[in-house]
């Protein structure tokens, strides 16, 4: 018995490091937490079950009404969407910045994110906007006579299908809407209504997810996006061509970020752990009390 309460001092740095291990794992999810867009493409809950009064209502509309007819509107051309890169030398990365986005507001685009830093002596940054897509390559092209072009790339991503079954998803939505709105007006009982209720409010939210997707493909396709690398040293440009030739120039860059971050990672878990180290202490130290008093207590 006095084997199995007595605390060893091995016990200390078990719950030392499982404590250390917390606060890295909460601050690797704190720095990993960001405000993507997801949508989701399939029903976000599943329907809940009727009863047989209103299954028995929704076939009979549905025999009166035959088969459930869909608006899919046909796509005329193909929906392309296409995003840019560039990467070049300057003279000043600050003014081909505000160049940039002058630029891009004069032709009716806008602005993204821009971040421009020093490390060094070396400035660099980067700049993303959303330029018309039939402005994209003249875009380009006027940017790559600010300075020297290191690396372009440009990509298209083909959406038709996508926004095709969207269309032809929405309007079979919106004709079940239509189809528990008449079901709706002949439900005689409570538990009917209410069970129609919360099938319609599971159509209409999905109605609104996929009208939303398909907003976003078609704002996609007329604003394509354009991401500009700017630095005064090529050294720090990062290789942004997918083509397949071993660069090792590249990797290296590549390699030499990775160690920048790593370091900056390794740092910051420090400084957690000193800002958590009072709280770690206490609790040492009240394991330490608790383990002299068992200890008295034998």
């Amino acid at each position: 018995m006095k084997k199995y309460w007595q605390i060893k001092p091995w016990l200390f740095i078990v719950v030392l490091l499982v404590l250390v291990i917390s606060i890295l794992f909460a601050f690797g999810n704190n720095n990993n937490s960001g405000s993507g867009v997801s949508y989701d493409m399939g029903i976000s809950a599943p329907a809940p079950a009727m009863d047989v009064d209103s299954r028995s209502m929704l076939k009979s509309e549905s025999a009166g009404n035959g088969a459930m007819t869909t608006s899919t509107t046909q796509a005329t051309e193909r929906m392309i969407i296409k995003n840019g890169n560039l990467s070049l030398v300057v003279d000043d990365v600050r003014k081909s910045s505000d160049d940039i986005i002058k630029y891009t507001e004069e032709k009716g685009g806008f602005l993204v994110s821009s971040n421009v830093s020093k490390e060094g002596i070396d400035l660099d940054g980067y700049i993303t906007v959303r330029i018309p897509s039939s402005l994209l390559e003249s875009t380009m092209a006027y940017i790559k006579e600010m300075g020297e072009v290191q690396n372009e790339h440009i990509d298209g991503q083909d959406i038709t299908e996508e926004y095709t079954d969207l269309e032809s998803k929405l309007g079979n939505l919106e004709a079940t809407e239509q189809q528990f709105l008449q079901i709706m007006k002949k439900a005689v009982k409570v538990e009917d209504v209410l069970a129609v209720q919360r099938e319609l409010g599971y159509v209409r939210e999905n109605i609104e997810i996929t009208k939303g997707r398909i907003k976003y493909l078609k704002e996609s396709v007329d604003l394509s996006s354009l991401t500009v690398y700017l630095s005064t040293n090529p050294a720090t440009l990062p290789v942004i061509n997918e083509e397949d030739q071993w660069k090792p120039l590249a990797i290296l860059k590549d390699a030499l970020r990775s160690l920048l971050d790593t370091g900056k990672t390794i740092v910051n878990g420090i400084i957690w752990i000193g800002v958590y180290l009072p709280i770690i202490t206490i609790v040492l130290f009240v394991a330490w009390l608790i383990r002299r008093r068992i200890r008295r207590n034998k």
